[in-house]
């Protein structure tokens, strides 16, 4: 009888727990970093290793957030079926409380702020060079069709004004409107991955950044070819002791905003240039773009 009485005990404490739950040099690299140019780059970031599955560990003062049961595949705002649909039901009727899980990007926003405990937001622009959104994201201009329903898969950082000098948290999060597929549904945080921090993408004082930033300058100074490309980053690497790196070519491209046209101009001219970085499995990946590429 008590271990009956011990297994309801245990079952009444989960249903109610709460459900809401990355010598010229140098110097140039350091020049680059004082200007208050946003940088929009493509997995220039150095994310922390480990990605989110289960139970995703929020960050200073958020909650925890479980994934739904019964099948649901919401983690947030609501966790279960039922309560989706009676949120869908207060959102159908007006009700302010609800309906602004109408919106993608407010629920995109409410879900950093409230869950992951960041003090900003912005989505960055994933783009594969030529336009489009890269593979496996998307961009907030997918949202401008009311009825888009997703899935939708943003890379998204917890500042507003990201820029040179700023070490922004950052995770990947997909949302999909889960009860109906067009305007009037409402939207639900579904995964989040990633968690880490961008900070390749907006240039630091750390000397890897600078020293980047120096061979971005490099690349675009002089027409290199992928084989040059590759012995100026090893040696930059080098020089300031990094080691367990790798270099690849399969990166989307990435550019200073402003200067799309100037990278697409020097990889038609058959130059090779630096656009962006990641962290991979065995370390550091540093990314390089030609016309071969």
């Amino acid at each position: 009888m008590s271990e009956v009485r011990s297994l309801l005990d245990r079952e009444a404490r989960r249903m109610s727990a709460s459900q809401g739950a990355m010598e010229t040099m140098l110097r140039r690299g350091h020049q680059r970093a004082r200007r208050t140019r946003v940088m929009t780059i493509v997995f220039a970031l150095t994310l922390a290793a480990g990605s989110l599955a289960g139970v995703l560990a929020a960050f200073s003062g958020g909650r925890s957030v479980k994934p739904g049961a019964g099948g649901w595949a919401g983690i947030w705002p609501q966790t279960t079926l039922r309560d989706a649909e009676a949120a869908q039901s207060r959102a159908d009727a007006g009700d302010p409380a609800y309906a602004w899980e109408l919106d993608a990007k407010t629920v995109l926003r409410r879900f950093a702020l409230e869950q992951l405990g960041w003090k900003g937001f912005t989505i960055l622009e994933i783009t594969d060079g030529n336009g489009s959104d890269a593979p496996g994201y998307n961009n907030e201009s997918d949202l401008t069709n009311p009825d888009a329903s997703g899935p939708f898969r943003f890379m998204t950082i917890g500042c507003d004004a990201p820029g040179p000098g700023v070490t922004c948290p950052s995770a990947t999060v997909t949302i999909v409107r889960l009860l109906r597929p067009d305007r009037t549904g409402i939207w639900s945080v579904t995964k989040v991955e990633d968690q880490g921090t961008a900070s390749g993408a907006y240039p630091t004082a750390s000397p890897t950044a600078s020293v980047m930033d120096g061979v971005r300058e490099e690349l675009m100074s002089g027409c290199f070819s992928e084989q040059e490309a590759r012995e100026l980053i090893a040696s930059s690497l080098t020089s300031i002791g990094v080691t367990g790196w790798e270099i690849r070519t399969d990166g989307p491209l990435a550019y200073p905003t402003g200067e799309e046209d100037a990278v697409r101009n020097h990889i038609a001219a058959g130059c090779f240039v630096y656009s962006g970085s990641g962290r991979g499995p065995n370390g550091p990946t540093f990314y390089i773009s030609g016309m071969d590429t």
